[in-house]
């Protein structure tokens, strides 16, 4: 979850575009305002429910707030999403969308709930400005405050840290998270990650722009194990009362130790925890694997044609913008796939699934950045004679298409909207609603067993 905390351009920014046929409306509540459109109002209930439970969580153990924060439920792209400002007042922007099954943050409990714990936890670390900053507040108001100058893994790794402690799920409890901690350990890397490192989402080396919020959670995780929750608000306060960037001196007064001290103490726990768990993997006989594709980059979509010779994949690399999306085609379906050089087809973003409709022709859903208003996802159809896509869903929202069998026009696929999932058809160019999810539900990975049923998973 690239949960940003985003000064005043980055906010102005995100509120140029909007589509001026939407109609928006306000819920209050204790503490907040929601900003929601007009004809979502279920969903506003829903995050106004999960604002006030964060806030009865969160103050607890950071004793004071804002009087209301604002949080705007934008719902105008398919990928989740949100963000925490205090410019030009503290307000929270939400893009609620149910992650999808791969996602880093996929496996959710209740996932308003952790949201909102993530997001106002962001709001609650930055409000304090108290003693050499309290004159300059009745002159800049919400412009002074020194906390959001804190470091990155600091502010996001408290905040992914608290998702996890206060709520049932969350990142630290994840196996993706458990499973990085040992793929650190495996590849000896914890000796080249620093407290300098972990602050950077810009780092061209695995695991990229989740490091602020992998280490700095397991950082917190550490600290809290050993100080216990108070040490939250001790620092907090503390921090709110001095000049920003010198952040040692706190942590020295409670730990005895400075950042990076404290940073290698949580890379000892983790280190030591991954091998334990390498162990008993080691121990129950795993199968081996070999890659089939580059070993450079990442490859999260992929797909084998109906004959078992066509691989077709989709590779991301550090640094670069959207993936580049590859096919394989080998002499025999008992070759091996690694060797096989790999044709380059097209770039493309946002891909969170693809299958062949036949050994020519598979379907992929990706982002539709043509669109100025909404960044939504759509599904697309590529034929390898032609090398030609073709575009079969405009605006639909559609994602996670399965072709039926025999190559027809017909898919089944899920459709995101306003915080929640449908189970859809395509046929002939016009889509039926088969199942529709509440607010409660993901809809996800829909399968044809035959002409007329439908396997799908409901989370």
């Amino acid at each position: 979850m690239k949960h940003l905390i985003l000064f005043l351009w980055a906010s102005l920014a995100a509120q140029a575009g909007q589509d001026p046929s939407w109609s928006y409306r306000v819920m209050r509540t204790a503490n907040f305002e929601i900003i929601y459109r007009d004809t979502q109002r279920d969903l506003a209930k829903r995050y106004a429910l999960a604002a006030e439970q964060a806030h009865e969580l969160l103050i607890p153990i950071f004793k004071e707030a804002p009087d209301k924060t604002i949080v705007v439920l934008q719902d105008d792209t398919d990928q989740s999403n949100g963000l925490a400002t205090f410019l030009p007042y503290p307000h929270i922007r939400i893009y609620p969308v149910l992650p999808a099954p791969g996602d880093s943050i996929g496996e959710y409990g209740d996932w308003p709930l952790e949201m909102m714990v993530h997001e106002y936890t962001h709001i609650l670390n930055m409000h304090p400005a108290h003693g050499i900053y309290a004159p300059f507040k009745y002159i800049f108001g919400s412009v002074v405050r020194p906390n959001a100058l804190l470091p990155r893994w600091y502010l996001e790794g408290l905040a992914v840290n608290l998702e996890s402690r206060l709520s049932t799920h969350g990142r630290l409890r994840s196996r993706e998270t458990f499973a990085a901690a040992r793929a650190l350990a495996m590849s000896r890397r914890w000796d080249q990650e620093d407290v300098a490192m972990m602050n950077e989402s810009g780092v061209k080396t695995w695991p990229y722009g989740a490091r602020p919020y992998l280490f700095g959670g397991w950082w917190w995780e550490n600290v809290q194990t050993e100080k216990g929750q108070g040490v939250i608000d001790i620092w907090n306060q503390n921090f709110s009362r001095r000049l920003p960037f010198l952040i040692n001196g706190p942590m020295r007064e409670q730990t005895a130790r400075d950042s990076a001290e404290l940073t290698s103490d949580a890379a000892l726990a983790l280190e030591d925890m991954s091998r334990r768990q390498l162990d008993k993997i080691e121990a129950s006989g795993p199968h081996t694997s070999v890659p089939v594709a580059e070993t450079r980059g990442e490859q999260t979509v992929f797909a084998i044609s109906p004959s078992g010779k066509k691989m077709v994949y989709w590779l991301s690399l550090p640094g670069g913008s959207g993936s580049r999306v590859k096919v394989k085609a080998r002499a025999r379906g008992d070759e091996a796939f690694g060797p096989v050089f790999a044709d380059s087809l097209f770039k493309t973003a946002g891909t969170l699934r693809a299958r062949w409709m036949d050994e020519e022709r598979f379907v992929f859903d990706q982002i539709d950045l043509v669109n100025p208003y909404v960044t939504y996802r759509d599904l697309y159809m590529f034929d390898l004679r032609t090398q030609e896509t073709t575009r079969l869903t405009t605006g639909a929202r559609a994602q996670e298409a399965a072709p039926a069998p025999g190559g027809a026009m017909k898919f089944a696929f899920i459709q995101s909207d306003a915080g929640k999932n449908r189970l859809m058809l395509l046929e002939r160019g016009k889509m039926q609603t088969l199942v529709n999810g509440n607010l409660n539900q993901r809809l996800s990975g829909p399968e044809f067993l035959n002409d007329r049923e439908i396997l799908f998973v409901v989370r």
